[in-house]
């Protein structure tokens, strides 16, 4: 079972732009399409709800675990297995996802990286690593819509 998914790309937007996109909670909730309870701070917990088309109303909790400013953010939340799994995710070992930027002054890179899929239920974690393999291709296409305006 492969562990890790990671997407990497090179947004048109400065660092300054790409980070408030990532870790301001409203910012975030824009162009992942989702409603978040509060705002992203380490080692507090929000409450999320889908606005993503498909998916509207389903709900998880992220833990904020680091913040460092212009450089990361990392959170855990709960496995995926897709609108029609009969298995709760917060039940298994939760997922770790990172945001990290890189800059040259006038674009920013941003790798996504999202960890612990070989932790899941053997026969549940090719189903969460396709569900969320999928989903962040969507996102990367929305954070670069998102930050380019």
């Amino acid at each position: 079972m492969e562990n890790e998914i990671r997407r990497q790309i090179v947004l048109k937007a400065p660092i300054d732009r790409v980070w408030r996109a990532i870790s301001d909670a409203s910012e975030f909730g824009a162009w992942f399409r989702t409603k978040i309870s509060g705002p992203f701070v380490v080692g507090s917990t929000v409450h999320c709800e889908s606005t993503h088309p498909g998916y509207e109303g389903d709900t998880w909790d992220m833990t904020i675990i680091e913040m460092v400013f212009r450089k990361r953010l990392l959170y855990t939340w709960p496995a995926y297995y897709g609108p029609d799994s009969d298995r709760d995710g917060t039940e298994d070992p939760l997922l770790t996802v990172s945001f990290e930027l890189e800059s040259d002054g006038k674009t920013t890179i941003l790798t996504i990286t999202e960890t612990g899929f070989a932790d899941l239920p053997a026969g549940y974690a090719p189903t969460a690593f396709r569900e969320n393999s999928n989903g962040w291709n969507d996102q990367v296409e929305n954070i670069a819509s998102y930050v380019a305006n």
